[in-house]
Order: C-alpha cells, then structure tokens, then sequence
C-alpha cells in the first residue's frame, strides 16, 4: 500500500466511524427514579460489604467456651484432639475461630469416617456446628446462629 492510499484508507475509516451514531433515548421521569433506585440498592449493597468485613473481627465466644471455661486452661498439648478442640473454643474473634476450627476438622476429620471414640466423633460435630454458626453470624442471621447455639447446647447437656 502506497502512502496516498493509506491516507486514503484513513479518510475513509474516520469518516465510517463518525457516521456511526446509537440514539439515546429521553430521559424520563420513570428512567430516573429507576437509575436512583439502582444506586441505593448499589450503595446499600457497598455499605453491607464493608460491615460485614469489619464484623468478621469482632469478638466472639464459642458455645463451649461459655459453658465450660474451665476447659480452656491450655491443660492440653497443641496437636492432640484435645488440645486442638480447646484451642479453637478459645479463640476471641471470629476470623480466629473461623481459621481454628477449620484446622480442626482438616486435621481431624476421618477420611473413612471412623472416629477413635465417642469424644473424637463428639468434638467434630461440634466444630461443624461452631463453623456453622460463625457462618450465620457472618451473614446477620441471627436467627439461625441462635437455632445452631440451642442444639450445641443441647449436645452438651446430652454430655454429661
């Protein structure tokens, strides 16, 4: 291509594009309110992100750590069922606790589902229901945290 026909080609493509032209509709009342409507919702949604991340560090206190603080004393070495089990129920945010009982149950969760004994099968299930209710806490179902703090509390009255 010779440089008459590049600038021609350039010519020509410039004046292409600029015939191309998409109509915009009027703005109407009812366009409005919906474009208002669209960013509270947007706002709203931004400003539920935000309390919810500044929640995950707040405080908390696992069911077992209100009903047996005796436990927590630290009489179990790290790396034993128990000592693993106690170590998450002592956490005090709820990103610690996330992170403590999830190690817990990777950690001592069977592969093939049979547990060493009744304390070992009692103490996972317990953590599932720890994690449980830290999710629904996360998420502002209070509710739900409530139903999930009843049954561990059920389950430990069934303990002893």
């Amino acid at each position: 291509m010779t440089c008459v026909q590049m600038r021609e080609h350039k010519r020509f493509k410039a004046k292409k594009q600029t015939r191309i032209r998409i109509p915009t509709p009027p703005m109407t009342n009812r366009t409005t309110m919906n474009l208002t409507i669209a960013l509270v919702v947007l706002l709203l949604t931004g400003c539920t992100s935000v309390e919810e991340s500044t929640d995950i560090t707040s405080a908390y206190r696992s069911v077992w750590a209100e009903l047996y603080p005796d436990t927590l004393a630290g009489q179990h070495a790290e790396g034993t069922l128990y000592g693993d089990f106690y170590s998450a129920a002592a956490s005090d945010t709820r990103i610690v606790a996330e992170r403590r009982w999830e190690k817990f149950l990777s950690d001592w969760m069977p592969g093939n589902a049979a547990f060493e004994d009744a304390s070992h099968a009692r103490f996972v299930n317990w953590a599932k229901l720890e994690i449980q209710r830290l999710r629904y806490l996360k998420h502002k179902n209070i509710a739900a945290a409530e139903t999930t703090s009843k049954r561990l509390r059920q389950i430990a009255a069934d303990m002893e």
